[in-house]
């Protein structure tokens, strides 16, 4: 994860849902060196855009902040709506793993602003790693996120990783209008 989370990517998925036709557009570019939180930070650039039937229906740009070895996120600025989220909990991406294995990864508090004073939502994340082909295997993280006041809503992020941890491809589980849409 830590080459990948360095090097520009651009992904398109699809999905399908009640006769909607329901597109996935995630482009990554990385930034420079910066500070998160008062440490030292990697940043990228990433912009995700869903489409219904041709039409799109939202659009985000998120400021990501990590360090790459190993591979830990530290948090993310929504710069289309102003929201400041902050990884805390966080236990480590193993550098080595087989089929099977699984663990906690990440807490994610996520502020209405900058300011840190009203919390939006909180959201955990956990690996886990599943069988692809001989020589690579999905690498997915999963979330469960519950806003102050609302149902909590759950969705996951895979990766195709082989035994260097190259990453090939990418699926998505999210949640669009109520209903789950599997795009890969």
């Amino acid at each position: 994860m830590s080459a990948f989370s360095q090097a520009s990517h651009n992904y398109t998925m699809n999905a399908a849902n009640g006769g909607n036709t329901y597109t996935l557009q995630i482009g990554f570019v990385p930034g420079a060196p910066t500070t998160f939180s008062g440490l030292a930070a990697l940043t990228g650039a990433e912009t995700i855009t869903i489409s219904k039937n041709g039409a799109v229906v939202s659009t985000e740009s998120v400021d990501n902040y990590f360090s790459a070895s190993p591979y830990t996120p530290l948090g993310m600025v929504n710069l289309s709506n102003g929201q400041y989220s902050v990884v805390s909990n966080q236990v480590a991406l193993p550098a080595n793993a087989t089929v099977g294995q699984s663990g906690q990864f990440i807490t994610l508090t996520t502020y209405t602003s900058n300011s840190m004073a009203t919390i939006y939502s909180t959201t955990t994340e956990t690996w886990v790693l599943s069988s692809n082909t001989a020589t690579t295997a999905w690498l997915c993280l999963n979330f469960i996120t519950t806003p102050v006041g609302s149902s909590a809503y759950s969705g996951s992020g895979c990766y195709t990783i082989d035994t260097t941890g190259n990453v090939s491809a990418l699926k998505m589980a999210i949640t669009v209008s109520g209903t789950t849409l599997n795009f890969q």
